[in-house]
């Protein structure tokens, strides 16, 4: 068994078994046939006697022959055992191994799908931000877009021009912008239209009564879907009367609703759900004592976020500035006018007159005379109420200065040459 190596590998053992047992079964032949041909005779006694003088009868070759045979059975035995062992272990190592990899390869086919999950849900949520990004870029580049253009629109302001056209440039632009069903301003100015032409003078209680006629809301400019200023309800709008009016009469700064059709506060909700009007924003226009000068408004088909209330509600501040600017600029010019047509009505005399050193006649641009009172009130606003002074009624009338005995005359008062 010491000189017996350890097969490693099941095909080098049959190999050996091969070669083996063939020899030891030749051996064991051959054995038995140098038995049976040396021919001994029989042993006497019993069985056990004829056995034992059998095997004494053997020559020394034919027992090597048989010990050798038999050795070499029993090593092949062992080696087919051996081998058949190391077969089978290494079998059941192959197929421990075998259901190993299986498992493994379960494990990597679920760690595989859960991974390839774990990468369309990092991959869905990679594409959600950005989606997000870009939404939020886009919303950054339409804010830098409506900053710039409103920038634009304040500068336009400052710019000369009548405070209508400005108005309407204003909800122009503001229209555009911010891409709202239409822009309104309204302004506060004294009530005009209470005897003839104003819906609201017709109720005496409700949302449309105006109270306070002595002052209500104007509509000055309109801009979008509605750009007309003869709206039968808005045209002109009493103070705490709709959205509008609660605003422009200071009790509320703002009024912003992004539900329109739901909005309990809103007084006729079907007209925004059958256009599809989803917000409403108004903002005081406000002189900096606080007292109000009009309303900013808009209707829009999309929500009003916070950013845009912000930059409206700024933009409402820039035009309440805007608004007393050009007002104070309308009175500059209303008084300048005024001053000028007062200028143009006071006529003053300049320069050299030609005047008559007898008669005190002056002469005219034509080359007339005329008398002194008449040129003064051709060429000026003085008028003329006609007397005579003491010298005069002597020269002229010395009977009737005589006969005034009760009357002093004059007291000279010039001074003795």
């Amino acid at each position: 068994m010491a000189g017996v190596s350890m097969p490693t590998d099941r095909s080098q053992t049959r190999q050996r078994m091969r070669f083996l047992l063939p020899g030891a079964f030749c051996l064991v032949r051959d054995a038995g046939a140098a038995l049976a041909a040396s021919g001994p005779a029989p042993a006497p006694g019993g069985p056990a006697e004829q056995g034992m003088s059998s095997a004494a009868a053997l020559p020394p070759w034919a027992l090597g022959a048989v010990a050798v045979a038999a050795a070499m059975a029993v090593c092949g035995a062992i080696a087919y055992f051996w081998a058949r062992w190391l077969a089978d272990r290494r079998t059941a190592r192959l197929r421990r191994e075998l259901r190993e990899a299986r498992e493994s390869e379960g494990e990597l086919r679920h760690a595989y799908d859960a991974l390839e999950v774990d990468v369309n849900r990092h991959v869905a949520e990679l594409e959600t931000v950005n989606q997000a990004l870009a939404s939020t870029a886009d919303e950054r580049s339409r804010a830098v877009d409506r900053l710039q253009k409103l920038n634009q629109l304040k500068e336009a302001l400052l710019a000369s021009g009548s405070l209508e056209e400005k108005l309407k440039t204003i909800t122009d632009s503001l229209a555009e912008i911010f891409d709202v069903d239409f822009c309104r301003i309204w302004l506060t100015r004294p009530g005009d239209l209470c005897e003839e032409g104003c819906v609201h003078a017709h109720y005496e209680d409700g949302p449309h009564a105006c109270v306070k006629r002595e002052r209500c809301l104007h509509l000055m400019a309109s801009s979008g879907r509605h750009a007309r200023l003869d709206s039968k309800m808005h045209h002109r709008v009493p103070f705490g009367c709709y959205k509008i009016g609660r605003v422009g009469g200071g009790q509320e700064k703002k009024f912003l609703t992004n539900d329109l059709a739901h909005d309990r506060r809103v007084p006729n909700p079907q007209y925004a759900a059958e256009h599809g009007l989803v917000a409403f924003a108004g903002y005081r226009l406000a002189s900096p004592t606080g007292e109000p000068m009009g309303v900013l408004a808009f209707l829009a088909k999309t929500p009003i976020s916070a950013e845009e209330d912000a930059m409206l509600e700024s933009m409402a501040s820039s035009i309440s500035e805007a608004i007393q600017v050009a007002q104070v600029q309308e009175e500059r010019e209303r008084l300048i006018e005024e001053l000028q047509d007062a200028l143009a009505n006071v006529k003053t005399l300049r320069g050299l007159l030609p005047i008559c050193a007898s008669c005190k006649k002056i002469r005219d641009d034509s080359g007339y005379w005329n008398q002194i009172e008449v040129y003064l009130k051709d060429h000026s606003d003085a008028d003329f109420s006609h007397g005579l002074c003491p010298e005069c009624l002597k020269a002229l009338y010395p009977d009737y200065y005589k006969g005034d005995e009760g009357a002093a005359a004059p007291e000279d008062t010039r001074p003795a040459d």
